[in-house]
């Protein structure tokens, strides 16, 4: 697992708090949505890629982030369905409603942060890290953010939020 290989699990734990944290119940910066997630994920990729010994330059790190933002758009946008799901609730109960769905975008934005994270670990293990690498890894992103949350990741965000985590207090 990519959290008990050494240098990632501080730098990937900040990166899933501070994305879930864009959208939500811990701090609400207004029009910070997939943009603040984007710089996030910018720095992130950069941090991954110094901690596996590649510089890759920013026009690299931006052709990532751009990806996967696209790709985490892309999702959003398909899934308008979870809104019109959550809209009821909200009108039914105002009080726990609106926190709920705002919760979910905030899993969301965690859960994208971890698979890009996982696919970054992944593609700059290797010792060296060319052009072909980085088709490699973009294609591997698309395919990875687009789709629906699995238990496991949904507990592992669990956490890496958890206050109280033993994974760097």
């Amino acid at each position: 697992m990519l959290l008990d290989t050494d240098g990632y699990p501080r730098l990937i734990r900040a990166a899933v708090i501070a994305a879930a944290g864009t959208d939500g119940p811990v701090v609400r910066v207004p029009d910070f949505g997939m943009e603040g997630v984007g710089v996030i994920w910018g720095v992130m990729t950069g941090g991954i890629a110094i901690t596996a010994g590649h510089w890759i330059g920013p026009a690299c790190v931006a052709e990532i982030t751009v990806t996967a933002v696209r790709a985490a758009s892309d999702y959003a946008e398909g899934s308008r369905v979870l809104t019109w799901l959550a809209a009821p609730l909200a009108i039914a109960f105002p009080v726990t409603g609106v926190p709920a769905a705002v919760a979910a975008k905030s899993m969301l934005s965690a859960i994208f942060t971890l698979r890009l994270a996982e696919e970054c670990v992944r593609h700059f293990a290797p010792p060296v890290f060319t052009p072909i690498h980085l088709l490699q890894l973009t294609g591997h992103i698309r395919g990875t953010i687009a789709r629906l949350p699995r238990g496991e990741e949904i507990t592992l965000v669990k956490t890496l939020l958890a206050v109280d985590s033993a994974m760097g207090r």
